[in-house]
Protein backbone atom coordinates (compact mmCIF):
# COMPACT_ATOMS: atom_id res chain seq x y z
CA UNK A 1 0.00 0.00 0.00
CA UNK A 2 1.24 3.49 -0.85
CA UNK A 3 2.06 5.95 1.92
CA UNK A 4 1.50 9.67 1.53
CA UNK A 5 2.70 12.43 3.84
CA UNK A 6 0.54 15.44 4.67
CA UNK A 7 0.82 18.50 6.84
CA UNK A 8 -2.54 18.48 8.57
CA UNK A 9 -4.68 19.89 11.36
CA UNK A 10 -7.02 17.55 13.23
CA UNK A 11 -10.48 19.05 12.89
CA UNK A 12 -12.21 16.29 14.82
CA UNK A 13 -11.28 13.08 16.63
CA UNK A 14 -13.95 10.58 17.70
CA UNK A 15 -13.91 7.06 19.12
CA UNK A 16 -14.00 4.36 16.48
CA UNK A 17 -14.54 0.86 17.78
CA UNK A 18 -12.86 -0.39 20.94
CA UNK A 19 -9.39 1.10 20.58
CA UNK A 20 -9.25 3.30 17.48
CA UNK A 21 -10.09 6.89 16.63
CA UNK A 22 -11.55 8.35 13.45
CA UNK A 23 -9.75 11.57 12.56
CA UNK A 24 -11.06 14.30 10.30
CA UNK A 25 -7.99 16.02 8.93
CA UNK A 26 -7.63 19.25 7.01
CA UNK A 27 -4.44 18.86 5.01
CA UNK A 28 -2.35 21.43 3.20
CA UNK A 29 -1.75 19.13 0.25
CA UNK A 30 -5.04 17.28 -0.18
CA UNK A 31 -7.82 19.14 1.59
CA UNK A 32 -10.22 17.48 4.01
CA UNK A 33 -9.91 13.74 4.55
CA UNK A 34 -10.71 11.03 7.07
CA UNK A 35 -8.28 8.49 8.50
CA UNK A 36 -8.27 5.84 11.22
CA UNK A 37 -5.70 6.11 14.01
CA UNK A 38 -5.41 2.50 15.15
CA UNK A 39 -5.07 2.02 18.90
CA UNK A 40 -5.22 5.78 19.55
CA UNK A 41 -7.58 5.37 22.52
CA UNK A 42 -4.89 3.55 24.47
CA UNK A 43 -2.86 5.57 26.98
CA UNK A 44 0.26 3.92 25.54
CA UNK A 45 -0.54 4.66 21.90
CA UNK A 46 2.12 6.28 19.76
CA UNK A 47 -0.73 8.40 18.34
CA UNK A 48 -1.93 9.71 21.70
CA UNK A 49 -0.75 13.28 21.09
CA UNK A 50 -1.19 13.43 17.33
CA UNK A 51 -4.81 12.21 17.47
CA UNK A 52 -6.07 15.13 19.57
CA UNK A 53 -8.40 17.74 18.11
CA UNK A 54 -6.73 20.99 16.93
CA UNK A 55 -3.31 19.35 16.69
CA UNK A 56 -1.05 20.35 13.78
CA UNK A 57 1.52 17.89 12.53
CA UNK A 58 2.97 15.77 9.76
CA UNK A 59 0.80 12.73 9.11
CA UNK A 60 1.75 9.70 7.04
CA UNK A 61 -1.34 7.92 5.74
CA UNK A 62 -1.43 4.40 4.37
CA UNK A 63 -4.15 4.10 1.76
CA UNK A 64 -6.44 1.09 1.71
CA UNK A 65 -9.55 0.13 -0.21
CA UNK A 66 -11.80 0.83 2.78
CA UNK A 67 -10.30 3.76 4.69
CA UNK A 68 -6.88 5.43 4.94
CA UNK A 69 -5.18 4.79 8.26
CA UNK A 70 -2.45 6.58 10.15
CA UNK A 71 0.96 4.98 9.64
CA UNK A 72 3.01 7.55 11.59
CA UNK A 73 2.65 11.10 12.85
CA UNK A 74 4.83 13.86 14.22
CA UNK A 75 3.31 16.71 16.20
CA UNK A 76 4.53 20.14 15.11
CA UNK A 77 2.23 22.21 17.32
CA UNK A 78 -0.42 20.82 19.66
CA UNK A 79 -1.74 24.33 20.47
CA UNK A 80 -1.90 23.25 24.12
CA UNK A 81 -2.50 26.82 25.30
CA UNK A 82 -6.03 26.63 23.92
CA UNK A 83 -6.93 24.18 26.70
CA UNK A 84 -6.37 26.75 29.47
CA UNK A 85 -9.74 28.46 28.90
CA UNK A 86 -13.12 26.96 27.99
CA UNK A 87 -13.85 30.00 25.80
CA UNK A 88 -10.76 29.31 23.69
CA UNK A 89 -11.67 25.61 23.42
CA UNK A 90 -15.17 26.50 22.22
CA UNK A 91 -13.74 29.00 19.71
CA UNK A 92 -11.38 26.31 18.37
CA UNK A 93 -14.30 23.91 18.03
CA UNK A 94 -16.29 26.59 16.20
CA UNK A 95 -13.65 27.48 13.62
CA UNK A 96 -12.78 23.83 12.99
CA UNK A 97 -16.45 23.01 12.48
CA UNK A 98 -16.72 25.79 9.90
CA UNK A 99 -13.94 24.12 7.91
CA UNK A 100 -15.60 20.72 8.37
CA UNK A 101 -18.95 21.82 6.97
CA UNK A 102 -17.56 24.19 4.33
CA UNK A 103 -15.44 21.60 2.51
CA UNK A 104 -16.22 18.24 0.99
CA UNK A 105 -13.74 15.37 1.13
CA UNK A 106 -10.53 16.10 -0.84
CA UNK A 107 -11.50 19.75 -1.30
CA UNK A 108 -8.15 21.53 -1.18
CA UNK A 109 -7.81 25.18 -0.22
CA UNK A 110 -4.39 26.40 0.90
CA UNK A 111 -5.75 29.83 1.90
CA UNK A 112 -8.30 28.22 4.23
CA UNK A 113 -5.61 25.96 5.68
CA UNK A 114 -3.33 28.90 6.48
CA UNK A 115 -6.24 30.88 7.93
CA UNK A 116 -7.09 27.95 10.21
CA UNK A 117 -3.48 27.49 11.29
CA UNK A 118 -2.93 31.18 12.12
CA UNK A 119 -6.28 31.40 13.91
CA UNK A 120 -5.42 28.45 16.18
CA UNK A 121 -2.03 29.99 16.83
CA UNK A 122 -3.66 33.27 17.86
CA UNK A 123 -6.18 31.46 20.06
CA UNK A 124 -3.37 29.68 21.87
CA UNK A 125 -1.90 32.94 23.09
CA UNK A 126 -4.86 35.29 23.42
CA UNK A 127 -7.01 36.02 26.51
CA UNK A 128 -10.31 34.15 26.71
CA UNK A 129 -12.37 37.30 26.34
CA UNK A 130 -11.00 37.70 22.80
CA UNK A 131 -12.44 34.35 21.67
CA UNK A 132 -15.49 35.95 20.04
CA UNK A 133 -13.34 38.50 18.22
CA UNK A 134 -11.24 35.77 16.62
CA UNK A 135 -14.27 33.59 15.89
CA UNK A 136 -16.07 36.48 14.18
CA UNK A 137 -12.96 37.34 12.17
CA UNK A 138 -12.50 33.72 11.13
CA UNK A 139 -16.11 33.43 9.93
CA UNK A 140 -15.79 36.66 7.93
CA UNK A 141 -12.49 35.64 6.36
CA UNK A 142 -13.91 32.23 5.41
CA UNK A 143 -16.76 34.07 3.68
CA UNK A 144 -14.09 36.07 1.87
CA UNK A 145 -12.29 32.91 0.77
CA UNK A 146 -15.60 31.56 -0.53
CA UNK A 147 -16.24 34.82 -2.41
CA UNK A 148 -19.45 35.48 -0.47
CA UNK A 149 -18.51 38.05 2.17
CA UNK A 150 -21.16 40.64 3.10
CA UNK A 151 -21.19 44.32 2.18
CA UNK A 152 -20.33 46.13 5.42
CA UNK A 153 -19.42 49.74 4.65
CA UNK A 154 -22.40 50.87 2.54
CA UNK A 155 -25.84 49.77 1.38
CA UNK A 156 -25.48 46.73 -0.87
CA UNK A 157 -28.28 47.98 -3.13
CA UNK A 158 -27.82 51.74 -3.56
CA UNK A 159 -24.37 52.36 -2.08
CA UNK A 160 -25.66 54.84 0.49
CA UNK A 161 -23.44 55.48 3.53
CA UNK A 162 -25.52 56.19 6.62
CA UNK A 163 -25.77 55.95 10.38
CA UNK A 164 -27.92 52.84 10.74
CA UNK A 165 -28.54 49.90 8.46
CA UNK A 166 -30.37 46.64 8.40
CA UNK A 167 -28.34 43.45 8.04
CA UNK A 168 -29.71 40.99 5.49
CA UNK A 169 -28.02 37.68 4.63
CA UNK A 170 -30.46 37.25 1.76
CA UNK A 171 -29.48 40.57 0.16
CA UNK A 172 -25.77 40.16 0.81
CA UNK A 173 -25.02 42.54 3.67
CA UNK A 174 -26.20 45.88 4.98
CA UNK A 175 -29.15 47.69 3.42
CA UNK A 176 -30.37 51.20 4.16
CA UNK A 177 -33.88 52.10 5.31
CA UNK A 178 -34.82 53.13 1.77
CA UNK A 179 -33.85 49.74 0.31
CA UNK A 180 -34.96 47.33 3.03
CA UNK A 181 -37.47 44.81 1.69
CA UNK A 182 -38.19 42.63 4.73
CA UNK A 183 -39.25 43.08 8.35
CA UNK A 184 -37.50 41.81 11.45
CA UNK A 185 -33.94 42.29 10.21
CA UNK A 186 -31.11 42.99 12.64
CA UNK A 187 -29.92 46.59 12.92
CA UNK A 188 -26.25 47.37 12.32
CA UNK A 189 -24.85 50.83 13.01
CA UNK A 190 -22.31 52.38 10.68
CA UNK A 191 -19.57 52.00 13.30
CA UNK A 192 -20.41 48.32 13.81
CA UNK A 193 -20.33 47.76 10.08
CA UNK A 194 -16.91 49.40 9.79
CA UNK A 195 -15.57 47.33 12.68
CA UNK A 196 -16.68 44.13 10.91
CA UNK A 197 -15.21 45.51 7.67
CA UNK A 198 -11.86 45.91 9.45
CA UNK A 199 -12.06 42.35 10.82
CA UNK A 200 -12.68 41.05 7.31
CA UNK A 201 -9.85 42.85 5.55
CA UNK A 202 -7.10 43.39 8.13
CA UNK A 203 -4.23 40.93 8.50
CA UNK A 204 -4.41 38.21 11.14
CA UNK A 205 -1.60 39.90 13.07
CA UNK A 206 -3.73 43.05 13.46
CA UNK A 207 -7.01 41.51 14.65
CA UNK A 208 -6.32 41.55 18.38
CA UNK A 209 -5.15 45.18 18.28
CA UNK A 210 -8.42 46.47 16.81
CA UNK A 211 -10.64 48.50 19.13
CA UNK A 212 -13.29 45.82 19.60
CA UNK A 213 -16.74 46.19 21.15
CA UNK A 214 -17.13 44.48 24.47
CA UNK A 215 -19.72 42.33 26.17
CA UNK A 216 -23.16 42.06 24.64
CA UNK A 217 -22.31 44.11 21.55
CA UNK A 218 -19.57 41.67 20.55
CA UNK A 219 -21.96 38.74 21.07
CA UNK A 220 -24.56 40.52 18.95
CA UNK A 221 -22.12 41.01 16.06
CA UNK A 222 -20.86 37.43 16.33
CA UNK A 223 -24.43 36.17 16.07
CA UNK A 224 -25.17 38.25 12.96
CA UNK A 225 -22.05 37.01 11.15
CA UNK A 226 -22.78 33.43 12.14
CA UNK A 227 -26.32 33.80 10.78
CA UNK A 228 -24.88 35.10 7.53
CA UNK A 229 -22.42 32.20 7.35
CA UNK A 230 -25.14 29.63 8.02
CA UNK A 231 -27.32 31.19 5.32
CA UNK A 232 -24.44 31.10 2.84
CA UNK A 233 -23.34 27.54 3.62
CA UNK A 234 -26.85 26.18 3.98
CA UNK A 235 -25.67 24.27 7.08
CA UNK A 236 -25.84 24.96 10.81
CA UNK A 237 -22.71 25.37 12.92
CA UNK A 238 -23.62 23.31 15.99
CA UNK A 239 -20.79 24.62 18.17
CA UNK A 240 -22.02 28.20 17.78
CA UNK A 241 -24.52 27.99 20.63
CA UNK A 242 -22.04 26.87 23.29
CA UNK A 243 -19.57 29.61 22.38
CA UNK A 244 -22.33 32.21 22.19
CA UNK A 245 -23.70 31.32 25.65
CA UNK A 246 -20.36 31.63 27.47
Amino acid sequence: MANKTYKAIVLRAVKYGEQDKMLTLFTLEGGKMSAVAKGAQSARSKFLGSSQSYCFGEYVLSESLKMPYLSSAEVINGFKGIGRDIRLLCAAAYICEIITVAFEEASEDRSAFMLLYHSLKLLEGCPGEKSLVLSTAFALKMLGINGSYPALDRCVNCGKVGEDYFFSPKEGGIVCADCVSAEGLAILTASQGLYLFDLLFCGMDKILSLNAPSGQEQKYLFKQINNYLVYTLGKNIKSFEMLYQL
